[in-house]
């Protein structure tokens, strides 16, 4: 008789994030991130090479004055709730249900509300090499019942976005940041503020 068991849904793969983002995000107070590249990535460019992820929470370079306002004061409390120095604790995913390329200062000032980060900070990275577009990853973000509680290790280290874990997470056993109407409401006005780009999702690795 052939097994009917089914494989947990599981990853390896995370998208390094500030806490603070990360925190927002879990919450639902946040829908977006956005990505232009690292020193550390090949061709300092960014690639959406996974559609499921992990989030590993990172907290150096956070800074106050790239947030907006509202944010500031969770910061201090991401950061006073820190695991132990050497610890990282995962304990939130996302998928991807957009990719978008925005090229224009107005587009970034529209998707204010959608995000933790101040509009001068993301037209920055907007403006850091300006012949590259800023990727905005629309992300459904869930929350983990049973985290993950690792090592740090100087593999998860330096300026890129993508990591590979040591350990498998659980992407199963989770709750959602926002239901799914929510979610699509939500979406739609991230769409409807970037209607002058040109949305296109990147091409992603397969077996996801």
């Amino acid at each position: 008789m052939q097994s009917t068991d089914i494989k947990p849904l599981t990853s390896v793969h995370a998208l390094k994030e500030w806490a603070v983002a990360i925190d927002a995000l879990r919450n639902g107070q946040s829908l977006v991130t956005v990505r232009k590249g690292g020193i550390r990535e090949d061709a300092r460019e960014f690639r959406m090479e996974h559609r499921r992820f992990l989030l590993f929470p990172t907290y150096e370079h956070q800074n106050p004055d790239q947030l907006r306002e509202e944010f500031v004061g969770t910061l201090d409390r991401v950061v006073a709730a820190a695991p132990s120095p050497g610890l990282v604790e995962i304990d939130t995913w996302a998928e991807v249900s957009d990719v978008i390329e925005v090229t224009h200062e107005e587009q970034v000032r529209a998707l204010s509300e959608f995000s933790v980060f101040s509009p001068a900070y993301a037209i920055e990275r907007l403006q850091w090499r300006p012949r590259k577009p800023l990727h905005v990853l629309v992300l459904r973000v869930f929350r983990l019942e049973s985290g993950l509680r690792l090592p740090l290790t100087p593999a998860y280290g330096g300026c890129k976005s993508w990591i590979t874990l040591d350990q498998e997470g659980p992407l199963d056993d989770t709750s959602p940041a926002l239901s799914t109407t929510a979610f699509e409401t939500a979406r739609e006005r991230v769409l409807a503020s970037l209607r002058d780009a040109a949305p296109r999702v990147d091409e992603i690795s397969s077996g996801l």
